[in-house]
């Protein structure tokens, strides 16, 4: 429950040429189970080559496709040029903590693996139920 604001941002991989676009999904888990999309300010639920940052939409509801499963993570998938989509183990990924948990460990590593790598989100909302960044 609760909602999400700010800017997702990420360094992208050294070779982008094979890159069409960056989709950020929240999800239950690591696999992107229940994953649902994002919008930004511009209505895309999508982010060009070139920007590695998206602006959410605000509000954005925090929570995934099935309400009986919280949105956990932070993920950002490739989609190359052919059309195929990069697999959940090597797209982008943080794990969404609640103010008062993420002050305990505000840093979080991400894979060398990863193409996509240093998803951040600050949370600086003062309540336990919004997060904004």
């Amino acid at each position: 429950d609760g909602f999400l604001a700010g800017t997702i941002t990420w360094t992208p991989p050294g070779d982008v040429s094979d890159i069409e676009r960056y989709w950020p999904y929240q999800s239950y888990d690591e696999e992107n189970t229940y994953g649902a999309s994002m919008w930004n300010e511009d209505s895309d639920n999508f982010a060009v080559v070139g920007t590695n940052a998206f602006l959410l939409y605000s509000p954005t509801a925090r929570g995934t496709t099935s309400s009986t499963h919280p949105a956990n993570w932070i993920m950002v998938f490739i989609q190359y040029k052919d059309g195929s989509m990069q697999s959940a183990d090597l797209a982008g990924k943080t794990p969404l903590q609640d103010q008062f948990e993420a002050s305990k460990n505000p840093v979080f590593d991400i894979p060398s693996m990863v193409p996509v790598t240093d998803i951040t989100f600050a949370d600086t909302s003062s309540s336990q139920y919004y997060m904004q960044g």
